[in-house]
Order: C-alpha cells, then structure tokens, then sequence
C-alpha cells in the first residue's frame, strides 16, 4: 500500500499507458493519481522509453554520483543554454540522488557565501 494513499483501491495495476491505468481483469481507469512522476508526459512516453533504451544499451554507467559522464555533461550544457545571459554566471548545477541531497547542498552553499 502507498505510503500516499490511504485507503487500499480494489484492484492491481498491470499497464499503464498515457493517462491510462489497466488492472489485472483488463478493466482501464483514468489515472487522476498522476502516477507518481507521470504526470507530465503520461506513463511509457515514448520519447521517454526510447532515451532510457539509449542510455541502457549505451554502456554508460547509470549510476555516477558526482562523477561526469558525456549523458550528464550535455544535460548540463543544455539546462545552462535555457538560462538568461547574465544568470549564466552565477549558475551551479547540482547533479545528487535525491532532493534532500539537493537541499543540503544548497544548505551548505549558502552558508559558505554568508547568506544571509
């Protein structure tokens, strides 16, 4: 039982497609839970599928912390090209595996620039 929902649904997920939810007896839902990170592109996106399949059958390592990969280092170079000019410079990108990595690091980099 999700840790979120507190009442048990009557029934087992087996598909999932788009806004779609199938259970075991083949019946669809409509997925109001947006799915638990799904809720932008929908489950089994197909550019989503198609981009994790690249990475897996690539040989790139899938877990490397604060190690660089080429993967990561375009990442990195496209979400500063979507900044405007003159924050570009005052830009720190934070690759970690989870938020609350994130959130610590912010933590302690505000605190090494004696903010506030």
């Amino acid at each position: 039982m999700s840790g979120v929902i507190r009442a048990r649904l009557p029934f087992a997920i087996t598909k999932a497609n788009g806004v779609w939810i199938t259970d075991a007896d083949n019946k669809e839902y409509l997925d109001c839970l947006a799915g638990a990170g799904t809720l932008a592109l929908g489950h089994n996106h197909p550019d989503v599928l198609k981009s994790i399949q690249s990475v897996i059958t690539s040989g790139l390592p899938l877990h490397t912390l604060d190690l660089t990969t080429p993967l990561k280092d375009a990442f990195s170079e496209y979400l500063l090209s979507m900044l405007p000019g003159q924050g570009k410079e005052y830009c720190l990108q934070f690759t970690g595996p989870s938020g609350a990595d994130a959130v610590e690091a912010a933590l302690k980099l505000a605190k090494k620039s004696h903010w506030p």
